[in-house]
Formats: structure tokens, sequence, C-alpha cells
């Protein structure tokens, strides 16, 4: 586990960075605040979700459009990456 991941600015940082951006990230917090809660979430585990959803759409632009529309698609973890059929779905629910 990284050092950082037990500083309590560690959920929000990983979350701003898989956004790009603080504007995304604060965005994706006031759509679903659950990404950033303990019980559903750590910055480890938003970082696998991140990349297996990078890696089932195959491009991040992609990616950060399910994440706009779903911010809770980062707490599904790596195995996101084969739902891919699925994983499309997820920001129209």
């Amino acid at each position: 586990m990284p050092p950082y991941a037990h500083h309590p600015s560690a959920p929000y940082q990983v979350i701003s960075q898989v956004y790009q951006s603080d504007d995304a990230a604060l965005q994706a917090l006031r759509q679903n605040s659950q990404i950033l809660q303990p019980v559903y979430s750590n910055p480890e585990h938003v970082k696998e979700s991140y990349d297996g959803l990078l890696a089932a759409m195959g491009n991040q632009a992609d990616a950060l459009e399910i994440m706009k529309q779903n911010p809770a698609v980062l707490t599904c973890g790596g195995a996101i990456a084969e739902e891919t059929p699925d994983v499309r779905h997820c920001g129209l629910a």
C-alpha cells in the first residue's frame, strides 16, 4: 500500500487524478459522494477501477465519459475490465 493511502486527502487526490482536474472531481463528488466513502472505496480501489475501466473502454475519452455519467463506476474494482459490453451502459443507469 502506498504511504499516502492513509492520509485523509488521499481518496480525493486519487479521484482528482483519474478525473484529470479538480473541477471534474468535485462535479463527480457532487453527483455521487459514495466514491469518497471508505466503506465503498479507498485510493487503491479507485485506481484499480479506473485502470479496469480504461482497459474496458480502450481509450481515456470513453472512460472519462462513463465516469462523468456514473461516478460510482469507480467503486467496481479492476474486474470491470471484463465487463466491456455492460460497462458502456453503466452511465445510462
